[in-house]
């Protein structure tokens, strides 16, 4: 190990290499800073910061007094102090390091740690925290800013390389939902994330979604643009939404969304039998999701399910009948009848009412779009409703009706 000497020049502190065909050392003059100041300094230091100034050393020989501690005290607290050496004026000493730059020991740590909890604890008492409030009072508020109510737009979930991400296209401001609150404290953010997850409907897309340039170029959407799902927040969530992309619904017979969230309790499917499926038969689609919703997930509590009717020939044949009269809903029965006589063939829902509910969209620009929707769960099967409700949306209004079921 090459070995050097420390040496001071005109304030400058620096380090020389001894030659080793030199056999003389240096003179003892050039040590007497090493065995007078430096020990000096030390000691007054020490001293200082554990009062022993106005103390009465013990008698010893001076130089032992210089190369010793002065109590066993002494050198546990002299492991733990740290000084800077520094020249002044060719005078080398040592002083104490700014407060920011000494190293914090675990000691520390605790204390600072006790410290901001106690400092938490007196924030939550007073009179303007948000912690102060019942926690029923709480929850309501955390679903005011955390749960969206929009029916159509909903938070995408997509698959990455390295899991599920949220792709917030245009931020969490669409939605009416302000997330923010979750940074404020560790108490808010455990009572507040739960619901984030459980209570918003996240529709289920399994292909990364691109975006549009000005030059008319797709390319896929910014990473950054998202976030990744682990595996506490894929339990929280709840609610599922299908739509489209229907060759990667089914998997082996069976829905894909049932394996990724393991506690999903709302399955919402929308299926347009008019929509280009390459070859593949929408229907029978609808049919293997719901088997698999009844029969593999028999415990989900809300199965909601809309259908846009196809352009058959009873579709025809209707549009016919309403030509030269008002619009009715005579092919929604039709097309109702038929879904429950299968349903009931393949023994799906057994002991459930099916709620149903009738709607056409009118536009000029077009003709009228039907769809009929269904739900299962334990509200409407408890009210046991003998009616439909039944809308005509328009350009140019809304009418509302309701029929006997």
């Amino acid at each position: 190990m090459l070995q050097c000497f420390l040496t001071g020049h005109n304030g400058l502190l620096s380090l020389r290499q001894p030659h080793r065909d030199s056999c003389s050392l240096h003179p003892p003059s050039s040590y007497e800073w090493s065995t007078t100041d430096l020990d000096n300094i030390c000691v007054e230091e020490l001293a200082g910061d554990l009062g022993l100034h106005n103390r009465r050393l013990p008698s010893m020989p001076q130089a032992w007094h210089r190369r010793k501690p002065i109590c066993p005290s002494l050198v546990q607290y002299q492991q733990r102090q740290q000084y800077q050496i520094s020249t002044k004026d060719g005078v080398v000493a040592l002083r104490k390091p700014p407060l920011e730059l000494r190293p914090r020991s675990r000691a520390h740590k605790r204390i600072e740690t006790t410290t901001a909890d106690q400092r938490t604890a007196s924030y939550s008492k007073s009179r303007n925290s948000i912690l102060v409030l019942p926690p029923e009072l709480r929850l309501l508020i955390y679903r005011y800013l955390l749960v969206s109510n929009d029916d159509y737009n909903h938070y995408l979930i997509c698959p990455s390389t390295d899991g599920l991400h949220i792709v917030t296209r245009n931020g969490y401001s669409t939605h009416n939902v302000h997330p923010e609150i979750l940074a404020t404290c560790r108490l808010i953010n455990r009572e507040g994330t739960p619901m984030l997850y459980e209570e918003n409907v996240y529709h289920r897309d399994f292909y990364w979604p691109h975006k549009s340039h000005l030059s008319n170029e797709r390319c896929p959407w910014p990473i950054l643009g998202s976030y990744r799902l682990n595996s506490q927040k894929i339990h929280f969530i709840s609610r599922i939404h299908l739509c489209r992309q229907y060759h990667q619904w089914l998997l082996g017979g069976e829905l894909k969304v049932l394996r990724d969230f393991p506690s999903l309790k709302e399955l919402q499917i929308a299926i347009d039998l008019n929509d280009h499926a390459n070859g593949l038969d929408l229907k029978v689609v609808w049919q293997g999701a719901m088997k698999s919703a009844s029969q593999k997930k028999p415990k989900l509590k809300r199965v909601k399910c809309r259908i846009q009717l196809a352009y058959d020939h009873d579709y025809r044949a209707w549009c016919g009948r309403c030509a030269n009269t008002s619009l009715d809903f005579s092919v929604h029965r039709v097309k109702k009848k038929q879904f429950e006589e299968w349903m009931e063939n393949e023994k799906l829902f057994p002991d459930a009412r099916l709620a149903w509910s009738f709607k056409t969209h009118t536009s000029e620009y077009g003709g009228p779009c039907c769809s009929v929707e269904f739900v299962v769960d334990d509200k409407h099967n408890v009210d046991g409703k003998a009616e439909i409700p039944c809308r005509i949306l328009g350009d140019y209004g809304n009418h509302f009706s309701i029929e006997a079921f």
